[in-house]
């Protein structure tokens, strides 16, 4: 009886950590809740959002938790000085980003350095 145990809590640890690792797709990710900007990875490598005046989209490769996101192509709405400097800076720290954490309702992208770079929230 004492080797099921271990082994039946193995069995449950491998389940959630696969879990764990596909909560990054098809989830809407943003920095507010029900608005711009936000992002949402798509299952088949593709990232699509709104990075507060403008739509963009691109593709990323992951594995395991790191992560490498391509350079995005956006639409070209000017909307102001202000929400053009917040949308491209939005730009950049996802750009920056090359690992990922989710958990308890939030995404937490990384640098290269393991600083953190953009604290997302699950939209509803």
């Amino acid at each position: 009886m004492r080797t099921l145990l271990p082994l039946a809590l193995l069995v449950c640890f491998s389940d959630f950590q696969a879990a764990n690792a596909d909560a990054l797709t098809d989830v809407t990710w943003g920095v507010k809740a029900g608005g711009a900007p936000y992002v949402r990875f798509q299952a088949d490598g593709r990232i699509v959002g709104n990075a507060s005046c403008n739509r963009f989209w691109g593709s990323y490769k992951r594995s395991g938790t790191e992560l490498e996101i391509s350079r995005f192509a956006t639409t070209r709405k000017y909307c102001g000085a202000a929400r053009m400097t917040a949308e491209r800076a939005f730009l950049s720290k996802l750009g920056q980003a090359r690992r990922y954490e989710t958990g308890a309702g939030s995404l937490r992208l990384t640098g290269q350095d393991g600083s953190l770079v953009l604290l997302l929230h699950r939209q509803p």
